[in-house]
């Protein structure tokens, strides 16, 4: 009797330690991922970030804040206070998915463009800060935009994309190569399929199915690479 108990509970261990640990998740990043309509005002014209679906796709316990924004990228960020307010509730232990640089170039109205050496320096500032908390930062490469030119995809990020590949090699840090992988769908789905992907009309901002299908192959990534988490 002695014996068996004492296979249960070492059967029982080894189930506890392969068994995926809950996890906090901190979101940073731009409307691709950020939560645009509730889920109970869903409809097949909304507009949803692939972040909103994270929390389903995970182990069970985990928890996700969503803190991507609209039009978001590093230097809006940093100036505008919103990644002080993220840092202050980061908790050691917890995981960051930093997605950013579909908005550090481009039109300058706002002023929150960053050249890329800029952006790498504001990428490493908040890799250092999120470290002090105890929090492990997993880098993210912006997602392809929906932009077609005689029926081929049109590569929009230039060096930006390259440049978070860079930081993520420097810092040793893990990396989801978003924009690589949403290339390659989109040119596999080619210019009319593609469109589904994204809300009517639009280049950037995810459909509700869209974002589902985004977030699903973001976790098999994260799986694949063994990121701690997913």
């Amino acid at each position: 009797m002695k014996k068996l108990l004492v296979l249960v509970v070492a059967a029982l261990a080894v189930l506890n330690m392969n068994a995926k640990k809950p996890m906090n998740f901190y979101l940073i990043g731009d409307e691709t991922m950020a939560e645009l309509t509730q889920p109970e005002e869903v409809t097949p014209e909304s507009a949803m970030g692939w972040g909103q679906h994270l929390n389903l796709l995970l182990p069970g316990g985990s928890s996700v804040e969503n803190h991507a924004i609209e039009e978001g990228s590093s230097r809006k960020y940093l100036e505008d206070g919103k990644w002080t307010d993220v840092l202050a509730r980061i908790e050691r232990g917890s995981t960051i998915l930093i997605q950013l640089g579909q908005y550090e170039y481009g039109d300058d109205e706002l002023g929150y463009v960053s050249t890329i050496e800029q952006f790498e320096d504001n990428l490493l500032q908040m890799i250092q800060e999120s470290k002090k908390k105890g929090a492990k930062v997993v880098l993210l490469t912006p997602m392809a935009k929906n932009v077609f030119r005689d029926s081929l995809l049109i590569p929009r990020h230039g060096g930006y994309s390259e440049a978070v590949r860079r930081v993520a090699k420097h810092a040793h840090l893990p990396l989801i190569d978003v924009d690589q992988m949403t290339t390659d769908l989109f040119i596999e789905k080619g210019e009319e399929e593609t469109k589904s992907y994204f809300a009517e009309g639009e280049g950037v901002r995810l459909s509700a199915n869209g974002s589902k299908e985004i977030a699903e192959m973001i976790v098999n990534e994260g799986k694949a690479k063994k990121i701690k988490g997913f």
